[in-house]
């Protein structure tokens, strides 16, 4: 009996990370770190909060809002391209593509901005039995039961079960993977971020940022409150030569003061209004460092967020460098999205016959990204390169188709299109 007691403690005890205990009420930063020591995921009731938390964050919190959105745009940059030799397939990832149930250049946005969010998302696919043609969904990661994996390798994900709407039924939808013959089968897609190896859920970008998004939130409220303070008054009346008991009776007589109004009064009477002085330092600087600890956890130069008088070109750059490495990892988890996507409904138009598998096309995706350093730079480096190629040229080190093939590599990276 006492180890049952002594484990419903630990629980309990585990349960206890604060994850700001109040949104909105800041106390401390989440200090318990006992959640990590005995198991490597997070309990239920610590997930369930977190995602309530920064459900509302997202909703309420504009820093918090910021941060998932330039996560996003930037991994997204100016969108996604595929391509494909086989007019046929390219034909239908077209239609798979810019379907209005899928359509992709509008709800990859989405699909982006909830993986970080959540840290979890899950796309569930239907099949057309007769032409292969697929549809995309998207079911609630907040509502993950539980995710199964295989006994001796936590990578190899076989199944998600989810709650059903009256939370008494569960339902489990099975991961897509390859099969013997190579083709994607499954109900659904589904991917994690912010896990560690030995992990198998997903955490959300705003996890570690909690306490001090809710912090920066209450020095605001309190900023604006003691703002309207200072601009407040108070009147001190002055009654010469009356002792305790005359003051209160003169008071009484002479009532509120109501600002506006004008009083006649002899020597013996004095009125002042009087502001508070309240020796506050300047808060600016404060706030500011709060804001740089958080965007500098985040991954985010303080120039992305507004603020440019502390940065010049030369070093906005500089700083520019660690978060666009940052973005590059989110991007590569997009780019095998779309690529499992559209391999995905390859694979469903062989299975119907619609392609053959011995021809099965290549297809090739990028990210058509302008890397955050603007049109100028681009065209900077583009000068450079061309000067390059043209000096090589002159000295016989490369002939002229190499550098053409140079010039219409670079261009078609950046979405530029190369005509002879």
């Amino acid at each position: 009996m006492k180890n049952i007691f002594k484990r419903i403690f630990e629980i309990k005890k585990k349960d206890n990370f604060c994850l700001s205990e109040s949104y909105r009420t800041y106390s401390k930063p989440s200090g318990s770190y006992e959640l990590w020591e005995g198991d490597k995921e997070i309990s239920e009731t610590i997930r369930k909060r977190m995602n309530k938390i920064v459900y509302e964050m997202h909703l309420k919190n504009p820093l918090a809002k910021r941060i998932l959105e330039i996560t996003r745009d930037f991994a997204i940059g100016d969108g996604i391209k595929y391509e494909c030799e086989d007019d046929t397939v390219k034909e239908l990832l077209d239609k798979f593509w810019n379907n209005p149930l899928n359509n992709l250049d509008i709800e990859l946005r989405r699909i982006v901005y909830d993986l970080g969010l959540w840290g979890e998302i899950v796309i569930k696919v239907d099949v057309n039995p007769i032409n292969g043609f697929v549809t995309l969904s998207y079911l609630d990661p907040t509502k993950i039961v539980d995710v199964l994996v295989k006994k001796n390798n936590n990578k190899d994900i076989d199944s998600i079960i989810l709650s059903e709407d009256d939370l008494l039924k569960e339902k489990s939808y099975k991961v897509i993977k390859e099969n013997e013959e190579g083709l994607l089968s499954g109900e659904v897609f589904y991917y994690r971020i912010n896990n560690l190896t030995n992990q198998i859920r997903g955490l959300s970008d705003l996890l570690p940022l909690i306490d001090w998004l809710d912090a920066i939130d209450k020095f605001l409220y309190n900023t604006i409150e003691r703002s309207s303070l200072l601009n407040s008054f108070v009147y001190q009346i002055q009654w010469i030569g009356l002792n305790k008991d005359e003051i209160t009776e003169r008071a009484k007589r002479f009532g509120v003061i109501k600002p506006g109004s004008i009083h006649h009064t002899n020597e013996n009477v004095k009125i002042n209004a009087i502001t508070p002085d309240l020796k506050a330092n300047d808060l600016s600087e404060i706030f500011r460092t709060l804001r740089n600890y958080i965007l500098g956890c985040a991954g985010f130069p303080e120039h992305w967020f507004g603020e440019g008088g502390y940065a010049n070109l030369s070093t906005a750059k500089e700083m520019g460098l660690p978060a666009y490495q940052k973005i590059k990892e989110r991007q590569t988890l997009i780019l095998k999205i779309i690529n499992d996507l559209l391999k995905f409904q390859v694979d469903q138009a062989i299975l119907c016959g619609r392609i053959n598998l011995n021809n099965k096309p290549q297809i090739t995706i990028r990210s058509m990204d302008v890397k955050g350093l603007g049109k100028n730079d681009f065209t900077e480096s583009l000068i450079s390169l061309t000067k390059f190629v043209k000096n090589a040229i002159q000295n016989d080190l490369i002939d002229k188709e190499a550098g053409k093939s140079i010039i219409k590599n670079t261009l078609e990276l950046n979405g530029f299109k190369y005509v002879q």
